[in-house]
Protein backbone atom coordinates (compact mmCIF):
# COMPACT_ATOMS: atom_id res chain seq x y z
CA UNK A 1 0.00 0.00 0.00
CA UNK A 2 2.96 2.19 0.69
CA UNK A 3 4.58 1.58 -2.51
CA UNK A 4 1.84 2.60 -4.38
CA UNK A 5 1.24 5.26 -2.38
CA UNK A 6 4.84 6.61 -2.83
CA UNK A 7 4.32 6.73 -7.12
CA UNK A 8 0.69 8.32 -7.22
CA UNK A 9 0.32 10.59 -10.61
CA UNK A 10 0.05 14.34 -9.99
CA UNK A 11 -3.14 16.20 -9.07
CA UNK A 12 -5.32 18.37 -10.85
CA UNK A 13 -4.24 21.42 -8.86
CA UNK A 14 -0.75 20.32 -8.73
CA UNK A 15 -0.46 20.13 -12.85
CA UNK A 16 -2.37 23.54 -12.62
CA UNK A 17 0.25 25.56 -10.33
CA UNK A 18 3.26 23.92 -12.55
CA UNK A 19 1.58 24.76 -15.70
CA UNK A 20 0.45 28.56 -14.40
CA UNK A 21 4.18 29.07 -13.18
CA UNK A 22 5.45 27.59 -16.90
CA UNK A 23 3.03 30.29 -18.60
CA UNK A 24 4.54 33.21 -16.62
CA UNK A 25 7.85 32.21 -17.56
CA UNK A 26 7.17 32.04 -20.73
CA UNK A 27 5.62 35.56 -21.16
CA UNK A 28 8.07 36.87 -19.29
CA UNK A 29 10.62 35.76 -21.59
CA UNK A 30 8.75 36.73 -24.71
CA UNK A 31 7.91 40.37 -23.29
CA UNK A 32 11.98 40.23 -22.44
CA UNK A 33 12.77 38.81 -26.14
CA UNK A 34 10.03 41.39 -27.22
CA UNK A 35 11.47 44.01 -25.64
CA UNK A 36 15.23 43.03 -26.91
CA UNK A 37 14.21 42.42 -30.46
CA UNK A 38 12.96 45.62 -30.37
CA UNK A 39 15.92 47.33 -29.32
CA UNK A 40 17.87 45.54 -31.69
CA UNK A 41 15.55 46.49 -34.93
CA UNK A 42 15.76 49.81 -33.82
CA UNK A 43 19.47 50.11 -33.56
CA UNK A 44 19.77 47.97 -37.08
CA UNK A 45 17.09 50.38 -38.48
CA UNK A 46 19.64 53.24 -37.37
CA UNK A 47 22.70 51.68 -38.44
CA UNK A 48 21.02 50.98 -41.78
CA UNK A 49 20.13 54.47 -42.29
CA UNK A 50 23.21 55.77 -41.13
CA UNK A 51 24.87 53.41 -44.13
CA UNK A 52 22.39 54.25 -46.85
CA UNK A 53 23.13 57.86 -46.06
CA UNK A 54 26.25 57.66 -46.34
CA UNK A 55 25.99 55.60 -49.71
CA UNK A 56 23.77 57.88 -51.20
CA UNK A 57 25.46 61.19 -50.46
CA UNK A 58 27.36 63.12 -53.34
CA UNK A 59 29.61 66.02 -54.06
CA UNK A 60 31.03 66.81 -57.02
CA UNK A 61 33.55 69.32 -58.00
CA UNK A 62 31.60 71.36 -60.71
CA UNK A 63 34.19 73.60 -62.04
CA UNK A 64 37.69 75.04 -61.21
CA UNK A 65 38.89 78.67 -61.42
CA UNK A 66 42.59 79.48 -61.37
CA UNK A 67 42.53 83.17 -62.86
CA UNK A 68 45.10 85.89 -61.46
CA UNK A 69 41.45 87.31 -60.01
CA UNK A 70 40.40 83.70 -58.52
CA UNK A 71 41.52 80.37 -57.41
CA UNK A 72 38.97 78.68 -56.21
CA UNK A 73 36.94 75.34 -57.30
CA UNK A 74 33.29 75.24 -57.02
CA UNK A 75 31.51 72.39 -55.40
CA UNK A 76 28.15 71.26 -55.21
CA UNK A 77 26.09 68.60 -53.63
CA UNK A 78 24.02 66.61 -55.37
CA UNK A 79 22.79 63.71 -53.29
CA UNK A 80 19.89 61.93 -54.48
CA UNK A 81 18.29 62.30 -50.77
CA UNK A 82 17.67 65.36 -49.32
CA UNK A 83 21.14 64.63 -47.21
CA UNK A 84 23.07 67.52 -45.77
CA UNK A 85 27.08 67.31 -46.76
CA UNK A 86 29.80 68.78 -44.56
CA UNK A 87 33.29 69.46 -46.51
CA UNK A 88 36.38 68.54 -43.86
CA UNK A 89 40.02 68.82 -46.14
CA UNK A 90 40.78 70.26 -49.67
CA UNK A 91 44.02 68.94 -50.53
CA UNK A 92 46.09 68.90 -53.38
CA UNK A 93 48.10 65.92 -55.23
CA UNK A 94 50.63 65.87 -57.12
CA UNK A 95 52.04 62.50 -58.52
CA UNK A 96 49.55 61.09 -55.79
CA UNK A 97 52.10 62.80 -53.35
CA UNK A 98 50.36 64.92 -50.80
CA UNK A 99 51.66 68.55 -51.40
CA UNK A 100 49.22 71.02 -49.63
CA UNK A 101 46.27 71.06 -47.26
CA UNK A 102 43.47 73.93 -46.08
CA UNK A 103 40.80 72.62 -43.57
CA UNK A 104 37.53 73.66 -44.86
CA UNK A 105 34.24 72.79 -42.97
CA UNK A 106 31.47 73.75 -45.21
CA UNK A 107 27.93 72.59 -44.81
CA UNK A 108 26.10 72.43 -48.04
CA UNK A 109 22.76 71.32 -48.21
CA UNK A 110 21.09 69.49 -51.29
CA UNK A 111 21.72 71.45 -54.67
CA UNK A 112 23.51 73.80 -52.69
CA UNK A 113 26.89 74.34 -53.73
CA UNK A 114 30.50 76.78 -52.41
CA UNK A 115 33.39 78.56 -53.30
CA UNK A 116 36.32 76.54 -52.17
CA UNK A 117 40.16 77.70 -52.41
CA UNK A 118 42.98 76.34 -54.21
CA UNK A 119 45.62 76.26 -51.60
CA UNK A 120 48.58 76.18 -53.75
CA UNK A 121 50.04 78.06 -56.36
CA UNK A 122 50.53 75.64 -58.94
CA UNK A 123 52.89 76.24 -61.94
CA UNK A 124 51.78 76.70 -65.50
CA UNK A 125 50.95 73.60 -67.44
CA UNK A 126 52.11 71.41 -64.33
CA UNK A 127 48.77 68.22 -63.74
CA UNK A 128 47.72 67.69 -60.21
CA UNK A 129 44.75 66.09 -58.63
CA UNK A 130 42.07 68.33 -56.39
CA UNK A 131 41.10 66.16 -53.22
CA UNK A 132 37.71 67.44 -51.20
CA UNK A 133 36.95 65.40 -48.12
CA UNK A 134 32.99 65.14 -46.97
CA UNK A 135 30.28 63.32 -44.68
CA UNK A 136 26.74 63.76 -44.20
CA UNK A 137 26.49 66.21 -41.93
CA UNK A 138 24.05 63.83 -39.63
CA UNK A 139 27.37 61.44 -39.57
CA UNK A 140 30.26 63.71 -39.15
CA UNK A 141 30.69 63.04 -35.01
CA UNK A 142 30.07 58.75 -35.67
CA UNK A 143 33.14 57.79 -37.32
CA UNK A 144 32.05 56.79 -40.26
CA UNK A 145 34.56 56.82 -43.12
CA UNK A 146 35.10 59.61 -44.90
CA UNK A 147 34.41 60.34 -48.65
CA UNK A 148 36.30 62.04 -51.08
CA UNK A 149 35.36 63.70 -54.49
CA UNK A 150 38.63 64.12 -56.89
CA UNK A 151 39.61 66.26 -60.30
CA UNK A 152 42.47 65.98 -62.05
CA UNK A 153 43.58 69.50 -62.73
CA UNK A 154 46.30 71.16 -64.97
CA UNK A 155 47.57 74.22 -64.62
CA UNK A 156 46.39 76.71 -67.36
CA UNK A 157 49.17 77.78 -69.86
CA UNK A 158 46.63 80.90 -70.55
CA UNK A 159 44.44 82.21 -66.74
CA UNK A 160 41.35 83.06 -68.58
CA UNK A 161 37.94 84.09 -66.57
CA UNK A 162 34.17 83.11 -66.98
CA UNK A 163 32.43 85.94 -68.66
CA UNK A 164 28.68 84.78 -67.52
CA UNK A 165 27.50 84.01 -64.31
CA UNK A 166 26.50 80.52 -64.00
CA UNK A 167 22.92 79.37 -63.65
CA UNK A 168 22.79 77.04 -60.11
CA UNK A 169 21.60 74.20 -62.82
CA UNK A 170 23.21 73.82 -66.17
CA UNK A 171 24.59 71.26 -68.37
CA UNK A 172 26.70 71.84 -71.40
CA UNK A 173 26.15 69.85 -74.76
CA UNK A 174 29.18 70.04 -76.99
CA UNK A 175 28.12 67.91 -80.08
CA UNK A 176 25.60 68.08 -82.25
CA UNK A 177 25.39 65.69 -84.96
CA UNK A 178 22.55 65.38 -87.41
CA UNK A 179 22.04 62.04 -89.52
CA UNK A 180 21.66 63.68 -93.24
CA UNK A 181 22.33 63.08 -96.84
CA UNK A 182 25.32 64.38 -99.14
CA UNK A 183 22.82 66.85 -100.02
CA UNK A 184 21.90 68.18 -97.00
CA UNK A 185 18.34 65.90 -95.74
CA UNK A 186 17.96 64.59 -93.05
CA UNK A 187 18.17 60.98 -93.29
CA UNK A 188 14.65 58.91 -94.31
CA UNK A 189 16.19 55.61 -92.85
CA UNK A 190 17.74 57.29 -89.03
CA UNK A 191 15.98 60.24 -88.88
CA UNK A 192 18.04 61.13 -85.47
CA UNK A 193 20.32 63.96 -83.99
CA UNK A 194 23.19 62.81 -82.20
CA UNK A 195 23.83 65.20 -79.10
CA UNK A 196 26.48 64.77 -75.99
CA UNK A 197 26.45 66.53 -72.84
CA UNK A 198 29.85 65.34 -70.56
CA UNK A 199 29.68 68.08 -68.05
CA UNK A 200 27.50 69.95 -65.97
CA UNK A 201 26.32 71.21 -62.53
CA UNK A 202 24.23 68.23 -61.65
CA UNK A 203 24.25 64.13 -61.67
CA UNK A 204 21.40 62.88 -63.27
CA UNK A 205 18.97 62.42 -66.30
CA UNK A 206 17.29 65.21 -67.72
CA UNK A 207 14.61 65.39 -70.86
CA UNK A 208 16.05 67.38 -73.12
CA UNK A 209 13.68 68.94 -75.70
CA UNK A 210 15.39 69.41 -79.25
CA UNK A 211 13.82 71.86 -81.84
CA UNK A 212 15.11 71.58 -85.36
CA UNK A 213 14.12 74.77 -88.19
CA UNK A 214 15.06 74.56 -91.37
CA UNK A 215 14.62 76.66 -94.68
CA UNK A 216 11.85 74.11 -95.16
CA UNK A 217 10.06 72.11 -92.40
CA UNK A 218 10.48 72.30 -88.82
CA UNK A 219 10.14 69.46 -86.35
CA UNK A 220 10.92 68.27 -82.47
CA UNK A 221 12.04 65.37 -80.25
CA UNK A 222 13.23 64.95 -76.65
CA UNK A 223 15.13 62.00 -74.88
CA UNK A 224 16.22 61.35 -71.23
CA UNK A 225 20.07 62.36 -70.98
CA UNK A 226 22.42 61.21 -68.38
CA UNK A 227 24.44 64.61 -67.53
CA UNK A 228 27.16 64.26 -67.41
CA UNK A 229 28.10 61.62 -70.10
CA UNK A 230 30.63 60.70 -72.67
CA UNK A 231 28.02 58.93 -74.89
CA UNK A 232 26.58 60.23 -77.68
CA UNK A 233 22.42 60.03 -77.14
CA UNK A 234 20.08 59.57 -80.11
CA UNK A 235 16.88 61.94 -80.50
CA UNK A 236 14.72 61.15 -83.32
CA UNK A 237 12.95 63.47 -85.11
CA UNK A 238 9.20 62.17 -86.30
CA UNK A 239 8.98 64.72 -88.89
CA UNK A 240 12.02 64.39 -91.22
CA UNK A 241 11.02 66.81 -94.18
CA UNK A 242 13.53 69.75 -93.25
CA UNK A 243 15.74 71.22 -95.29
CA UNK A 244 19.06 72.46 -94.72
CA UNK A 245 20.60 75.44 -93.20
CA UNK A 246 19.29 74.15 -90.09
CA UNK A 247 18.72 75.87 -86.41
CA UNK A 248 18.49 73.47 -83.63
CA UNK A 249 17.46 74.51 -80.20
CA UNK A 250 17.19 73.02 -76.79
CA UNK A 251 15.27 73.70 -73.67
CA UNK A 252 14.70 71.22 -70.69
CA UNK A 253 12.27 71.73 -67.70
CA UNK A 254 14.91 71.63 -64.97
CA UNK A 255 18.30 72.66 -66.21
CA UNK A 256 20.22 75.40 -68.23
CA UNK A 257 21.72 74.43 -71.54
CA UNK A 258 24.93 75.42 -72.69
CA UNK A 259 25.18 76.12 -75.88
CA UNK A 260 21.30 76.47 -76.15
CA UNK A 261 21.09 76.84 -79.95
CA UNK A 262 23.81 75.49 -83.36
CA UNK A 263 23.80 76.76 -86.70
CA UNK A 264 24.24 74.89 -89.48
CA UNK A 265 24.93 76.42 -92.36
CA UNK A 266 24.67 75.59 -96.09
CA UNK A 267 25.59 77.17 -99.37
CA UNK A 268 22.05 76.41 -101.37
CA UNK A 269 22.56 76.97 -104.64
CA UNK A 270 18.95 76.55 -107.10
CA UNK A 271 16.92 75.01 -103.75
CA UNK A 272 19.81 72.46 -103.15
CA UNK A 273 22.91 72.60 -100.84
CA UNK A 274 25.70 72.10 -102.74
CA UNK A 275 27.64 72.27 -99.09
CA UNK A 276 26.06 71.80 -95.26
CA UNK A 277 27.77 71.83 -92.20
CA UNK A 278 26.36 67.95 -90.79
CA UNK A 279 27.51 68.56 -87.23
CA UNK A 280 29.92 70.70 -84.42
CA UNK A 281 31.99 69.23 -82.21
CA UNK A 282 33.39 71.58 -79.43
CA UNK A 283 36.56 70.75 -78.15
CA UNK A 284 37.09 72.23 -74.78
CA UNK A 285 40.10 71.43 -71.76
CA UNK A 286 38.82 69.35 -68.95
CA UNK A 287 41.38 71.23 -66.95
CA UNK A 288 39.72 75.09 -66.92
CA UNK A 289 36.75 74.89 -69.26
CA UNK A 290 38.54 76.80 -71.66
CA UNK A 291 36.85 76.16 -75.53
CA UNK A 292 39.94 75.40 -78.17
CA UNK A 293 38.39 74.52 -81.31
CA UNK A 294 35.50 73.40 -83.22
CA UNK A 295 35.40 70.24 -85.35
CA UNK A 296 32.58 70.80 -88.56
CA UNK A 297 31.54 68.20 -90.27
CA UNK A 298 30.62 68.75 -93.92
CA UNK A 299 28.38 66.82 -96.13
CA UNK A 300 29.03 68.01 -99.76
CA UNK A 301 27.25 67.26 -102.97
CA UNK A 302 28.85 69.95 -105.44
CA UNK A 303 32.68 70.54 -105.24
CA UNK A 304 33.83 74.28 -104.79
CA UNK A 305 35.56 77.21 -102.43
CA UNK A 306 33.70 78.25 -99.54
CA UNK A 307 34.44 80.08 -96.56
CA UNK A 308 33.11 78.42 -93.44
CA UNK A 309 32.01 81.55 -90.95
CA UNK A 310 31.93 80.88 -87.45
CA UNK A 311 30.14 82.83 -84.59
CA UNK A 312 29.99 82.93 -81.22
CA UNK A 313 27.59 84.71 -79.22
CA UNK A 314 28.33 85.56 -75.44
CA UNK A 315 24.24 87.24 -75.21
CA UNK A 316 23.06 86.54 -71.87
CA UNK A 317 25.53 88.45 -69.68
CA UNK A 318 27.28 91.34 -71.94
CA UNK A 319 26.44 90.64 -75.27
CA UNK A 320 29.51 89.89 -77.22
CA UNK A 321 29.72 88.37 -80.23
CA UNK A 322 33.32 86.50 -82.02
CA UNK A 323 33.49 86.09 -85.24
CA UNK A 324 36.16 83.13 -87.04
CA UNK A 325 36.87 82.72 -90.52
CA UNK A 326 37.37 79.53 -92.11
CA UNK A 327 38.69 79.33 -96.07
CA UNK A 328 37.62 75.75 -97.34
CA UNK A 329 38.18 74.01 -101.01
CA UNK A 330 36.63 70.99 -101.16
CA UNK A 331 38.55 67.42 -102.38
CA UNK A 332 38.00 65.68 -105.56
CA UNK A 333 35.19 62.61 -105.07
CA UNK A 334 34.78 63.26 -101.40
CA UNK A 335 31.08 63.46 -100.11
CA UNK A 336 32.47 64.09 -96.46
CA UNK A 337 34.71 65.66 -95.29
CA UNK A 338 35.98 66.88 -91.19
CA UNK A 339 38.14 70.41 -90.74
CA UNK A 340 39.48 71.48 -87.25
CA UNK A 341 38.99 75.01 -87.07
CA UNK A 342 41.01 76.49 -83.94
CA UNK A 343 39.67 79.33 -81.99
CA UNK A 344 41.45 82.56 -82.51
CA UNK A 345 40.25 83.89 -78.80
CA UNK A 346 40.15 81.63 -75.51
CA UNK A 347 36.46 81.39 -73.85
CA UNK A 348 35.10 79.37 -71.18
CA UNK A 349 33.16 76.55 -72.98
CA UNK A 350 30.15 77.47 -70.42
CA UNK A 351 29.96 81.49 -71.86
CA UNK A 352 29.37 80.06 -75.39
CA UNK A 353 25.14 80.51 -75.33
CA UNK A 354 24.48 80.36 -79.00
CA UNK A 355 27.14 79.12 -82.05
CA UNK A 356 26.10 79.70 -85.95
CA UNK A 357 28.17 78.67 -89.14
CA UNK A 358 27.54 80.02 -92.33
CA UNK A 359 28.63 79.10 -95.83
CA UNK A 360 29.54 81.09 -98.33
CA UNK A 361 31.69 80.76 -102.17
CA UNK A 362 34.76 82.98 -101.36
CA UNK A 363 34.02 85.23 -103.70
CA UNK A 364 30.91 86.32 -101.66
CA UNK A 365 30.19 89.16 -99.94
CA UNK A 366 32.04 90.00 -96.47
CA UNK A 367 30.85 88.33 -93.22
CA UNK A 368 29.54 91.48 -91.96
CA UNK A 369 26.91 90.94 -95.03
CA UNK A 370 25.59 87.71 -94.40
CA UNK A 371 25.10 88.35 -90.38
CA UNK A 372 22.20 90.02 -90.49
CA UNK A 373 21.01 87.30 -93.23
CA UNK A 374 21.23 84.52 -90.21
CA UNK A 375 17.63 85.02 -87.76
CA UNK A 376 19.44 84.52 -84.08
Amino acid sequence: MNSRRSRRGITIVEATVIASITILLGLALMFISFGWSQVFVYDLGKKTDEHVQSFRSLLVIEGINYTENSKEIIIRNVSKWRISLTTIDVEILRDNELISRVHERVDLAKDESAHLPIPVACVRGENLTIRVKYIPTALLEKGFPILVAEQNFTCPISTVSAKCNLPSKWALIDVVDPVTTPSGDLSQIYPIIWIRSPSGSIVDEETIVLHIQGREGASSGSSLVSIPSTEQVPIRIPDNDVKPPYKITFESRNVFLIPRSFDLGAFIEEDKAKIHVSGVSLVWRRSDMVAEALIIELGISKPGDYKIKIILEIEDCNAETSYFEYDYTTKSGVNWDFVYVELQEDFKVTDIYALRTIIVEQDQSTLEGEIGNVSK
